[in-house]
């Protein structure tokens, strides 16, 4: 698992920095006529292929995991039991994005569609092209990964197993904000300076503190609130208390202030790099808030989806309005006031 974890790892980074090659040659006068410039292009593509390729695997994963799930000559490993429902929803997120993406890399109108409705979207730069098929491939893989794991049971059964450790925070850290720099071409194309002014990263000014505090503690706020409808609601539906669970679980792994911080704080830069800092440049608050929802599988099937999704473009409104500095005082400000009262009603 570690291995194949780490040849997708450098499959997803050697995509971006060749995607990333092409862009800057690109710039060149008489580029068209380089050998070289077109042999680059056609290895991204195939390289693209591959992401579309994976992409579509992941669907066979989805079924390979419930026939294991089902074979009574494996009762005896733990396997989880995936139901009708979530393998169609596996293999269905496989198909439309495997779909998606491979429409994308051959058919200029597709990308032409796509850029109509997303002006930011370039359907000539590869860079986006990348973007757009590497995102549907990591969706694709979180789903599938969900799916295979036993859904909401079991993520919130692995969770109050296991827990969150320091180190998959930082690891997780680490690959975000790395993909967020390779993404737009840091020591490629761009220096630090300009990698960052892309990003929309600088030092927090005063205005960056005050939009972060301010817009933290009101997503906090209404967080409480909805904290407060969803307790009644399930009390009338005691089904959300099984949908929340995974979330529940999650959150209550946290028992310690420094963990707290830790888990808010590389949550708040990770995920504001790369998604409002790198991504929403390109595909726009609502396109990359609802990537960014449907990657946190442990809420994928609540109500809270719709709170969340509020959150996320919210934050992406701080990062027009600010920077990205500012949406991730925001994000973290919401995180840690959360976690805080945790930590303290269980402590």
């Amino acid at each position: 698992m570690f291995i194949t974890l780490m040849l997708v790892i450098g499959y997803i980074g050697f995509t971006i920095y060749a995607a990333n090659m092409v862009h800057l040659k690109s710039l060149t006068k008489n580029h068209d006529f380089d050998p070289d410039y077109e042999k680059q292009k056609q290895t991204v593509k195939l390289l693209l292929f591959g992401g579309v390729s994976l992409t579509g695997l992941c669907g066979v994963f989805v079924v390979l995991s419930a026939a294991a799930a089902n074979d009574p000559n494996l009762a005896q490993e733990n396997i989880p039991n995936i139901s009708t429902w979530e393998i169609l929803f596996g293999v269905g997120t496989a198909v439309i994005c495997g779909v998606a993406s491979y429409a994308v890399v051959v058919s200029h109108d597709t990308r032409q569609a796509l850029h109509q409705r997303i002006r930011t979207f370039d359907p000539q730069s590869l860079v986006h092209i990348t973007a757009v098929v590497l995102s549907l491939l990591v969706l694709t893989a979180q789903i599938a990964q969900f799916v295979a794991i036993g859904g909401v049971d079991g993520l919130a059964e692995s969770y109050a197993e296991f827990g969150i450790r320091a180190t998959d925070l930082l690891f997780e850290l680490f690959l975000r904000t790395a993909a967020a720099f390779l993404g737009v071409g840091y020591a490629i194309r761009r220096d630090l300076f300009e990698s960052l002014h892309r990003l929309g990263l600088r030092y927090p000014t005063p205005d960056d503190v005050r939009y972060g505090l301010f817009v933290g503690f009101g997503f906090f706020g209404i967080a409480i609130v909805y904290g407060v409808l969803i307790n009644i609601l399930t009390a009338i539906f005691p089904v959300l208390d099984e949908l929340n669970a995974a979330n529940d679980n999650l959150v209550l792994s946290v028992t310690t202030i420094p963990m707290a911080i830790l888990l808010a704080a590389s949550a708040a830069i990770g995920e504001e790099i790369l998604f409002r800092g790198a991504l929403q440049p390109v595909f726009g608050n609502w396109l990359t808030s609802l990537f960014f929802v449907l990657l946190h599988t442990q809420i994928l099937l609540t109500p809270g989806i719709v709170l969340l999704f509020f959150v996320s473009y919210g934050l992406g409104w701080v990062r027009q309005e600010q920077s990205t500095t500012a949406a991730i005082i925001a994000h973290f400000v919401y995180n840690f006031a959360q976690l805080l009262i945790v930590v303290l009603l269980i402590g």
